[in-house]
């Protein structure tokens, strides 16, 4: 493993932090060029996704608070103490997207919309930020299994499947409601998720058995979104002719 990066001096840079980085940069910059094709309003849609990255950042530490509330109630003083615990990917996803759910509301833009032009980016920190964690060494799975490398290869399986669904909506005109990308990325994410997690090291803790309740919650919500987006579903033609 490889924790430190590199050091500056006495500062140590840490390889978690680094891979995180770069794959958070290389996210906004795509979901950048992704919302300006959408024909979305760019101000507005940089401000929701802005609230949203705040909502992620916080979330994923609050689910860690949340999970092990008992730890933090008997030791007030580990809340503030970031090297204390850690910070959890389904956490920031979920408070991402509620967050961005309330915002799109207030900034009147489709939430619908936004998300399908956001979803690969996201699959795209998770493919690259995992290398962070494999790295670090955290997230590990009991022996002879690096769940870190499974969720970063499941990840790019899954963006991969996802950009071929968009591909093809495309060439075929085919327009959903509620779009079709985010919620197949979102129930291949939670089934990926629940069956990697069974190789980690800490399967049985609070927050591993927590998490693996919101996955299913968040599985059978993608099905229902899928179905009915395909309900709602219309060619480009109709919606031209206002059909």
């Amino acid at each position: 493993m490889l924790p430190v990066l590199f050091k500056i001096g006495n500062i140590e840079i840490q390889t978690y932090y680094v891979f995180w980085g770069i794959a958070l940069i290389s996210a906004m910059l795509w979901t950048n060029k992704r919302t300006d094709k959408s024909g979305l309003p760019v101000k507005e849609s940089s401000s929701v996704i802005s609230y949203a990255l705040i909502g992620m950042i916080l979330g994923s530490r609050c689910f860690e608070y949340f999970t092990n509330w008992r730890m933090y109630y008997d030791n007030p003083a580990f809340i503030l103490d970031i090297n204390r615990g850690g910070v959890s990917e389904v956490g920031a996803i979920i408070s991402a997207m509620i967050i961005a759910f309330i915002m799109c509301r207030v900034k009147k833009i489709s939430f619908w919309r936004l998300s399908e032009a956001v979803s690969p980016a996201v699959l795209l920190t998770m493919a690259i930020g995992r290398w962070g964690c494999f790295l670090n060494g955290c997230c590990a799975g009991v022996p002879g299994h690096p769940t870190q490398l499974y969720y970063s290869f499941s990840a790019a399986i899954i963006l991969s499947i996802v950009l071929m669904v968009e591909n093809y909506n495309s060439r075929t005109g085919t327009i959903f409601k509620y779009g079709t990308t985010t919620p197949i990325g979102l129930g291949l994410y939670s089934i990926s998720r629940i069956l990697i997690d069974q190789y980690r090291v800490e399967v049985n803790t609070s927050g591993m058995i927590a998490s693996e309740r919101i996955l299913i919650v968040c599985a059978v919500i993608s099905l229902v979104w899928i179905i009915v987006s395909i309900i709602k579903r219309t060619s480009r033609v109709d919606a031209e002719r206002g059909i």
